[in-house]
C-alpha cells in the first residue's frame, strides 16, 4: 500500500460509529469490500453503501472472502470483507484463512448479538457463549480480533489496524460489531490521526554474513511469493554473481522464466530439471528469498538442499528453516528489497557470464482430428493466445489445473500468474477471479476443475458488476485428483463421477457467456473469442483423462507420508 494513501481524509457521511470506521478504513487505503449482507450486519451495510468504499455483494460468504483475497493480491491494497453472524461468519472462515496463508491485508467486519441478548438463544447468536467465542480475540487466524462493545474503544482499533496494514507482511483483522454499536452516534472522527510505520532493515551482521557466503562459495537461489516486489533486485544479483536462480510455483514469472540463468519451477507441477541440476551440481549455499519451503513447493526434497548453508531471507521469522529443521540456516528477518537494495552495492566480486543451462525445448503439438482435448494441448493454446499475447492475469485452481498450468506454461513478469499449493482450497480462484478483475479491470483467467466450479463460483457476481473474467473449466465429469490419488495409495475401486454438467449451459443460465470445446480442432478459436469478449465467459473443456497429470508427484510423496517408518519425508 501506497503511504499517501492515508493522507485522503474520505468523507463522513453521518456520525455513527460505522461510519467513522469506514473513514478511517478508507485513509487506510481500504478502497473495495466483498461480501453477504444480513440483519446482524444491515446498519454497518447502510453506513457501507454510502461510503467510498465500493462494495459487491456476492452469492456466498466464502467466494466473497476468496475475491478479497485476490482483490488484495492484484491490487495491493487492504480489502474489507463483510458477513452476519452465525454461518455468514463461519462460511467467511475459509477464504480467511487462505487469505492468512496467502498473506493477504484483510479487515474482516462481523456482526455480533448485542450484549443485553447474549447466552439467550438469539437467532445465529454470536457472543462469547457460543461456538465462535475464540474468533473475538487474537488467534492463528487473525492477527487482530475484538468484539467491540464500546464506541471509545475506535482509536484502539483504528491505531493497530493502520499499523498492522503498513507491515510488510500479511495482515488480517476482524472486527464483531453488535448492532447497538453500528449505529451508535459518536462525535467527529477527526481527533484520531494515522500513525506511519517503517520496517527495520536487515543487521550489518547479516549482511556481512550473507556477502561471505554467496560471494566466497557456490550459490543458487530459490524465489518465492514473498519476493514478487523485488524482481528487479533479485535479477540484479543474479547476473552480478552469475548464479543459477528457480522458483516456486507461485513465485513463477518473479524471474523470467526466458532468462539464461532461471533453472525451472518445483514442487507440484514443477520440472525434474531443477532437481537433477541440484543432485548433478550441488551448491554449498541456497538462498531462499520468500518462500516457506514447504510441501507445495519442494516435497520437501532433500536433493535440493545445499551441502553447507540455507540462508532464508524474508518478513516473517516464524517459518524460517521450519521445513528443512536439521540443515544449518542463517535467518534474515528483511523485507526482500531492502535486504537486496543494501547487499548489491557491497558486492565487489563480478563472476563470468554463464551462457548455457541445458534447457530442453518441447516439441510443438499438433491438434488431434477426434477424441477429448489433452490438458498439455490446451496449455500449449493458453501459452499462444493468453500468456504471451495478452497482460491477463492467469489463475489456476488446485489439482490438475493446478499441476497442468505451473508444469506447462512460461510467464515473464511478476504478478501474472497465481496459485494457492500451501492452503490448497477448492473454490478459491473459481471465485477470486472475480476479486482480481474488479480490483485491475484487467481481464483475468481462470483455469479449474469441474469439482471446483460446482463447489463454489461467483459467475453471477461476474455477471452484475461486469467483472471481465475468462473461466476455463476442465471437465473430466470426476473427481479425479481424488480418484488417482486413492489409487495411487493403494485404495481402489473409489468411483468419484460428477454427474453430467454442461458448464457453458449453467454459464448461460446466470447471465455469462458459455462456450463449449469438444475437440482440440476448436481451442485456438474459442480461446480467441473468449479473449475477445468483455462479458464474464465460461469455457467447458471435454478433457482427455487418461493424459497422466504432472501432480503424480504429490501422491508420490503422500505415499511416503503415510509410510510407518516415515520420519522426515523419505525412506531411511
Amino acid at each position: 500500500m501506497e503511504v499517501q494513501a492515508l493522507n485522503d481524509p474520505g468523507r463522513a457521511i453521518n456520525s455513527n460509529f460505522s461510519c467513522h470506521l469506514l473513514t478511517y478504513l478508507y485513509r487506510m487505503g481500504v478502497r473495495q469490500a466483498y461480501g453477504v449482507i444480513g440483519g446482524a450486519i444491515a446498519h454497518f451495510y447502510g453506513s457501507l453503501s454510502q461510503s467510498r468504499i465500493i462494495q459487491y455483494h456476492c452469492r456466498h460468504e466464502t467466494g466473497a472472502a476468496f475475491a478479497a483475497v485476490e482483490s488484495y493480491f492484484a491490487s495491493n491494497f487492504p480489502v474489507l470483507v463483510f458477513t452476519t453472524t452465525g454461518p455468514g461468519f463461519m462460511n467467511v472462515l475459509t477464504g480467511v484463512a487462505s487469505g492468512k496463508s496467502e498473506g493477504a491485508k484483510l479487515i474482516v467486519i462481523s456482526g455480533a448479538t448485542s450484549s443485553s441478548f447474549r447466552g439467550r438463544f438469539a437467532a445465529q447468536e454470536t457472543s462469547c457463549y457460543t461456538y465462535t467465542a475464540d474468533f473475538g480475540r487474537k488467534n492463528s487466524l487473525f492477527d487482530f480480533s475484538v468484539c467491540v462493545d464500546s464506541v471509545d474503544e475506535l482509536s484502539q482499533i483504528v491505531h493497530r489496524i493502520n499499523m498492522g496494514f503498513q507491515k510488510p507482511e500479511g495482515f488480517i483483522a476482524h472486527l464483531s460489531l453488535p448492532l447497538t454499536i453500528q449505529k451508535t452516534v459518536i462525535g467527529p472522527p477527526a481527533t484520531i490521526r494515522l500513525s506511519t510505520f517503517y520496517p527495520s532493515a536487515p543487521s550489518d551482521a547479516a549482511l556481512q554474513a550473507s556477502i561471505e557466503s554467496v560471494t566466497q562459495k557456490s550459490c543458487v537461489v530459490v524465489v518465492g511469493y514473498g519476493a514478487r516486489h523485488a524482481s528487479k533486485e533479485i535479477i540484479q544479483f543474479i547476473d552480478k554473481l552469475q548464479v543459477k536462480v528457480f522458483s516456486t510455483p507461485r513465485g513463477k514469472g518473479i524471474v523470467p522464466e526466458k532468462h539464461p540463468l532461471y533453472l525451472g519451477c518445483t514442487g507440484v507441477g514443477g520440472s525434474e530439471n531443477v532437481v537433477k541440476y541440484m543432485q548433478e551440481n550441488t551448491p554449498e549455499v541456497l538462498l531462499v528469498l520468500g518462500s516457506r519451503l514447504g510441501e507445495g513447493s519442494t516435497y520437501w526434497d532433500d536433493a535440493l538442499l545445499p551441502s553447507h548453508l540455507l540462508i532464508h531471507v524474508d518478513i516473517d521469522s516464524t517459518w524460517m528453516g521450519c521445513a528443512y529443521p536439521e540443515h544449518e540456516i542463517l535467518g534474515v528477518q528483511a523485507d526482500i528489497t531492502n535486504f537486496l537494495q543494501s547487499l548489491l552495492p557491497k558486492i565487489k566480486i563480478i563472476k563470468p557470464r554463464v551462457t548455457d543451462i541445458g534447457k530442453v525445448n518441447k516439441p510443438i503439438l499438433k491438434p488431434t482430428a477426434d477424441g477429448k482435448v489433452r490438458p498439455s494441448y490446451l496449455m500449449q493454446c493458453l501459452q499462444s493466445q493468453v500468456v504471451d499475447p495478452t497482460d491477463a492475469i492467469l489463475m489456476s485452481e488446485v489439482g490438475n489445473a493446478f499441476a497442468w498450468c505451473t508444469h506447462l506454461l512460461k510467464f515473464n513478469q511478476s504478478g501474472r500468474y497465481r496459485v494457492s499449493p500451501g492452503y490448497g482450497s477448492m473454490g478459491h480462484f473459481t471465485a477470486g477471479a472475480v476479486g482480481a478483475a474488479l480490483a485491475t479491470n484487467k481481464k483475468v483467467v481462470a483455469v479449474i476443475g469441474d469439482g471446483s466450479m460446482l463447489m463454489n463460483s461467483e459467475v453471477n457476481t461476474a455477471v452484475q458488476y461486469g467483472a471481465p473474467v475468462v473461466w476455463i473449466v476442465l471437465n473430466d465429469g470426476a473427481y479425479d485428483t481424488c480418484e488417482k490419488g486413492m489409487d495411487f495409495l493403494g485404495i481402489h475401486s473409489i468411483d468419484l463421477p460428477i454427474s453430467n454438467a454442461d458448464f457453458s449451459q449453467i454459464a448461460q443460465g446466470m447471465g455469462a457467456v458459455g462456450l463449449k470445446i469438444r475437440t482440440e480442432g476448436e481451442v485456438q478459436d474459442i480461446l480467441a473469442e473468449a479473449m475477445q469478449l468483455s462479458q464474464p465467459v465460461v469455457i467447458d473443456v471435454l478433457i482427455d483423462e487418461t493424459e497422466v497429470s504432472p501432480l503424480f508427484k504429490r501422491f508420490e510423496n503422500l505415499s511416503l507420508q503415510s509410510h510407518p517408518d516415515h520420519v522426515s519425508g523419505w525412506e531411511q
